[in-house]
């Protein structure tokens, strides 16, 4: 177990480093796959986060030093591993298709199953809805938690 002594250890002796990083890691947006001056800064960003933790160094305590959340930083890490998720071409999904979706979905929401809705969504992705638009037929005002649910089911399949 790590002290906190070694912690602060780690800290001091990671923190430079990932600081460095972080302005340019925010800026990329899109798929993790997309080969950018800022999205491979991102990726530096995320090793050097997920070699911080494999150390033993905290995550709540880098999240205090870089002023960023705890669960950003804790997502970077479990997901540093996955497959980005491939790119879609412009989704060609009819209005039917969508109704179908958000009817399948729905109850499983509701039902509070989480890994079985999370199933249903990575289905409807690899169907090719967007996800911007199913969350948008869901009453969402945002599709981040979609794509956190499909990452999770992701995370869960290919067994990491």
């Amino acid at each position: 177990m790590t002290t906190k002594l070694q912690k602060m250890q780690l800290l001091d002796e990671h923190f430079p480093a990932i600081q460095a990083l972080k302005s340019q890691a925010e800026k990329a947006f899109g798929s993790r796959a997309t080969d950018s001056h800022n999205h491979e800064a991102s990726r530096k960003y995320t090793d050097l986060i997920k070699n911080y933790a494999e150390q033993g160094g905290s995550l709540l305590i880098l999240a205090d030093a870089l002023e960023v959340t705890y669960p950003a930083l804790r997502r970077r890490v479990m997901t540093a591993d996955v497959t980005p998720l491939t790119r879609h071409s412009r989704s060609k999904a009819t209005a039917d298709q969508y109704a179908y979706a958000v009817q399948t979905l729905t109850p499983l929401r509701d039902s509070h199953n989480t890994e079985a809705y999370h199933d249903a969504l990575l289905e409807q992705y690899d169907n090719g809805l967007s996800i911007n638009h199913l969350a948008k037929e869901l009453g969402l005002k945002s599709a981040y938690p979609l794509y956190y649910g499909i990452n999770k089911a992701r995370i869960r399949k290919e067994g990491k």
